[in-house]
């Protein structure tokens, strides 16, 4: 996912997306992200991860900008999984959710969580790393700070 300075491709499993500088958050949002949020959602679980060089607009498309028109994929996906309850404990009394998020940047082959509150007011290079051990056949990563909530039961 990229901030579009002149063309850009954004890559994703279902295909390919060309974008233009006039491509706006909420078309990208749409295209790449919409459909997986909807996925995990209904259990599916879902990743969506931005990759590019330094100044590309990984951030911006991420979290966007200024104003609430650019908020990035983050504001957005958060906005449609909580609108998303809402509605469906309306229409279906019986309706119970568990929602978890975690919150990671991968920064020069280091992993940090970027949910830890005691780390904010530091430099990233002073945040301590999220520890990864690999297992027989997965990878398992610790200490990750993960958000909960749940439906009352």
């Amino acid at each position: 996912f990229f901030q579009v300075i002149h063309s850009v491709y954004i890559l994703e499993v279902n295909g390919l997306h060309n974008c233009t500088k006039n491509t706006t958050q909420e078309e990208i949002f749409d295209n790449v992200a919409k459909d997986k949020i909807m996925e995990a959602i209904d259990g599916i679980n879902c990743t969506i991860f931005a990759y590019g060089q330094t100044g590309s607009g990984k951030t911006y498309s991420i979290f966007g900008g200024d104003s609430y028109k650019e908020r990035g994929l983050i504001p957005r996906a958060v906005g449609l999984v909580f609108s998303q309850i809402k509605t469906r404990q309306k229409s279906q009394a019986s309706f119970k959710f568990t929602c978890r998020i975690s919150f990671t940047e991968i920064y020069k082959e280091n992993i940090y969580d970027l949910l830890d509150k005691d780390s904010r007011a530091l430099p990233m290079e002073e945040w301590p790393l999220v520890q990864l051990m690999e297992g027989d056949s997965v990878g398992v990563v610790l200490s990750v700070g993960i958000l909960s909530c749940q439906s009352s039961i």
